[in-house]
């Protein structure tokens, strides 16, 4: 069974209308490919409003990857509007190894075109990865940042960490302190070893009309 329901889209004059619910989870979910696909020819003006349910995630599977893309171009004269009840998360970063520092998160949102957006939920860039401690001779790995549906990775060491999940970021049952930042957040630091940076809530902000905050964890950019 398909992630996304499709619900109708028609031919209004000069106006394609887009309409649809994510009713399942999905990853790297971008807009404009999606109305192409539902026989948006791209040149007409685009009415699409996306609204994604109650307790419905919507990630990314890598950390170079945006959970919610607009994409563009757009014709002018659209109108592109996101109501967000559940979550749009980035994917979390890896935690370190053997020594090394974690891994930045992904972002979450990113506006290519005017975006209206009413969010009733969550908007999360991923947790960056913890630093991998070192007591020579021993590592414990960096544990994964918090993620969306793809886990992040523990990082690897005498002691492996743990990876990071939708419900919490990742540890090491050995070594305290060696945890993955939230969402949005940076992971820990372990001596001269950087936990990875947040990934950001929002990129191209200055497309985004905000009807409704909502929560909204990393950089707004």
């Amino acid at each position: 069974m398909s992630a996304i329901l499709m619900a109708p889209w028609m031919v209004q004059g000069a106006i394609t209308v887009f309409n649809k619910t994510i009713a399942a989870d999905v990853s790297n979910y971008n807009l404009r490919a999606d109305a192409i696909a539902a026989g948006w020819d791209g040149v007409q003006p685009l009415a699409a409003t996306i609204t994604i349910n109650s307790g419905i995630v919507v990630s990314a599977n890598n950390t170079s990857n945006h959970a919610f893309d607009t994409g563009a171009p757009f014709p002018a004269g659209s109108a592109l509007a996101l109501i967000n009840n559940g979550h749009v998360i980035g994917m979390g970063g890896d935690g370190g190894s053997g020594g090394g520092s974690g891994v930045a998160g992904g972002p979450a949102l990113r506006a290519q075109s005017a975006l209206s957006v009413t969010n009733n939920g969550t908007i999360g860039g991923g947790g960056g990865g913890s630093a991998s401690g070192a007591v020579m001779p021993t590592t414990y790995g960096g544990g994964g940042g918090r993620s969306g549906r793809t886990n992040s990775a523990g990082g690897t060491g005498t002691y492996n960490g743990q990876p990071g999940t939708f419900a919490a970021p990742g540890g090491n049952s050995t070594a305290g302190g060696l945890t993955g930042g939230d969402w949005g957040a940076k992971g820990t630091t372990s001596g001269s070893s950087s936990g990875g940076a947040g990934g950001a809530a929002v990129v191209g902000d200055s497309f985004i009309t905000w009807l409704v905050t909502g929560t909204r964890m990393g950089a707004i950019t």
